[in-house]
């Protein structure tokens, strides 16, 4: 691309100088009539186009013909490169659409992948944080389980005490109940003494009071021995409430340790499901990483299809300017025979010598764009 204030103008200008002076228009000389400015790359491509237009008039000098045939020439010269340039520069346009649509796609794949990557890492981060959240509860899980075992040691043992107090509360009632029919007993054989003590009253009445007074005293110190007895079975049974509220007590929390392993046991396999569910996505995700390094794999045999076809359309540029060439040799053929059939060209060698001499000069390169 030329810089500001270089212009095609300038060149023609410096050469056309360099011509009537009688110097070689070369690229140094141009670049120094013209003061030194501009890059030789800029000047080159001009100072080529500029020797391609007057090469036609240096050849027409030399050779003598007519300006028809070679305005002819030229204008069908010019068409010809101008429809073969107009198709090199949509060829060339249509692969650099398809090079830029590739590399956007390629451009496209690396975000994804790059995003899918820290993606993976992000789960592969709470995966950890999960493992160690599971291995937390799994601990809390074992000592609930040992605490819970030792509760259920006590529970046994609580209530084995409880069916020691019931036994030891039934064989009070039993020495109760003795107690009872020996004082029934008692009476019935004190009131049958009665009895006997009335129909011998007379002669036996200061013996019966004594004795009436040795039983009233032993009724006292039974009855007295019953209520000890009856304090001491209510004061069992007090005891005997109390381990059972206990055991009541130790039943409830019991439940509630339960009902507590039962929560605790829920929520580890929640956090297995919720593990497990994490493990699933980390397998996708690279199942979905695996499928993008395959997408861009392909991309990238793709970007060499579109270079391969560049090569192709480069090879298809040079034969149409092959085939440009040989047309430009056939039509100058044609209209030199055209006119040189109306200007009797047998009679005139030296017309028919210039006319060979001006086909076998036609440029065989490829024109510069």
């Amino acid at each position: 691309m030329a810089r500001a204030g270089i212009l095609y103008s300038d060149v023609a200008r410096a050469a056309t100088e360099l011509a009537a002076k009688g110097e070689a228009a070369t690229v140094d000389n141009v670049r120094k009539m013209m003061g030194d400015t501009g890059s030789k790359s800029t000047i080159a491509p001009m100072l080529k186009r500029w020797k391609e237009e007057h090469q036609d008039e240096a050849q027409a000098a030399k050779s003598g013909l007519p300006e028809s045939i070679l305005n002819a020439v030229r204008g069908v010269y010019a068409l010809l490169q101008s429809d073969c340039e107009n198709k090199i520069i949509a060829l060339i346009a249509e692969n650099d659409a398809l090079i830029q649509a590739a590399k956007t796609q390629q451009a496209t794949l690396s975000d994804l992948i790059e995003s899918l990557t820290t993606s993976k890492i992000t789960l592969e981060a709470q995966l950890a944080a999960t493992q160690e959240k599971l291995e937390s509860i799994e601990e809390k899980y074992s000592a609930l389980q040992l605490k819970f075992t030792g509760m259920q040691s006590e529970k046994e043992g609580l209530t084995l005490r409880l069916d020691d107090r019931s036994q030891e509360v039934k064989e009070l009632k039993q020495k109760n109940e003795a107690m009872r029919h020996q004082f029934e007993h008692f009476q019935t054989a004190t009131a049958n003494q009665r009895a006997d003590d009335r129909r011998t009253y007379e002669a036996r009445m200061t013996q019966i009071e004594s004795e009436l007074q040795l039983a009233r005293k032993n009724n006292q110190t039974l009855e007295s021995t019953q209520t000890k007895q009856e304090a001491e079975i209510q004061q069992l049974l007090l005891i005997n409430a109390e381990i059972a509220n206990n055991a009541q007590k130790r039943k409830e929390d019991l439940d509630a340790l339960q009902i507590k392993h039962y929560q605790t046991d829920f929520l580890l396999q929640e956090t297995k499901q919720e593990n497990f569910l994490l493990k699933k996505d980390l397998s996708a995700a690279q199942l979905e990483s695996q499928r993008l390094q395959t997408s861009a794999a392909v991309s990238a045999k793709l970007q060499d299809v579109l270079t391969e076809q560049l090569k192709q359309s480069e090879i298809k540029t040079r034969q149409v300017e092959e085939e440009k060439q040989a047309l430009i040799i056939e039509l100058i053929k044609t209209r030199v025979n055209d006119v040189t059939s109306n200007e009797n060209l047998n009679d005139n060698p030296a017309l028919e010598s210039q006319s060979k001499h001006l086909i076998q000069d036609v440029p065989t390169t490829k024109p510069d764009r």
